[in-house]
């Protein structure tokens, strides 16, 4: 074992977890990577490919001069505060990415923390607001727009109806419908942020309703075969489709996000039970012991 490992676990884990960040195969053996791709599970893809992507701009920046300090938590904060052209929500999730990084590394970065500390009373820290709802109109509009792809109509669609993150959306296969009736569409869920830990929690399926013909949905779901992606579009990609079609400009968390609004004024209006929405939103409400 200790042949294997070195005589530093703590150092070993670090290096070989940096390495599956560069996005390195540390692996050399077919249980290591069965080991490497179990454990990556603690971080969704899109959290890992973000990650990955700001420890390598923060490596690059490092190579400037006066970048470097003894203290890896100085110049992660020093990384962030450089960034003085984005808001300072922006640098938050900058600085507390790179602190879970560090503790994956094995370093507590303090100085990193108290930066954040500190940052947090800024103006603008906190994105109260987060991404632009979309409104019902915007759904429908996109949904009719044949310039778009049938995949992401129809994804626009399902992540509308069932408050779902477009990441959720990435994860389902054809399989992943275990209902589909032009009314009446079940759902079962694959990889959520709420669902990793609990592979059967009550999070994991979704019926989808409509008292007219899902003809989109449908029609793409038929189009399908074994074991094809319900979508293909990155998250990336979306927002570039959005860009030019949408304004105010939504975002790939905008459907979810205008999903809630729109079930919480039917809860105002008593046409919905708001108990539900924590489950329907794939969130789990602490407070109020539910799901």
């Amino acid at each position: 074992l200790v042949r294997c490992v070195g005589n530093n676990e703590e150092e070993y884990a670090a290096a070989t977890f940096h390495q599956w960040l560069l996005g390195t195969d540390a692996a050399v053996t077919p249980l290591q990577r069965q080991v490497m791709a179990t454990a990556q599970r603690t971080w969704a893809k899109s959290t890992w490919s973000s990650r990955t992507r700001l420890w390598r701009n923060f490596l690059l920046w490092r190579q400037g001069q006066g970048n470097t300090h003894k203290d890896m938590g100085m110049e992660l904060a020093m990384f962030v505060a450089s960034h003085t052209r984005t808001k300072p929500s922006t640098r938050m999730t900058y600085g507390y990415s790179l602190a879970a990084i560090a503790t994956r590394l094995g370093r507590q970065v303090p100085i990193l923390r108290w930066y954040l500390s500190g940052l947090s009373t800024t103006p603008g820290a906190t994105a109260a607001d987060g991404a632009t709802p979309a409104t019902r109109e915007q759904v429908l509009a996109l949904m009719a727009d044949t310039t778009l792809p049938l995949s992401v109509r129809a994804g626009i669609f399902l992540a509308w109806k069932s408050a779902s993150r477009w990441d959720d959306l990435l994860s389902l296969s054809k399989k992943s419908f275990l209902l589909v009736t032009p009314t009446e569409i079940v759902v079962q869920w694959e990889k959520l942020k709420t669902n990793r830990r609990q592979k059967f929690s009550v999070h994991s399926w979704t019926v989808v309703q409509s008292e007219e013909p899902m003809s989109l949905l449908l029609r793409h779901l038929r189009s399908l075969r074994g074991e094809d992606r319900f979508v293909l579009t990155s998250t990336r990609r979306l927002i570039e489709l959005l860009r030019a079609r949408t304004s105010p400009r939504l975002t790939a968390h905008s459907f979810k996000k205008g999903a809630v609004d729109e079930l919480v004024r039917l809860a105002a209006e008593g046409q919905f039970n708001l108990q539900q929405l924590p489950l329907l939103a794939k969130h789990v409400d602490r407070r109020n012991d539910f799901p």
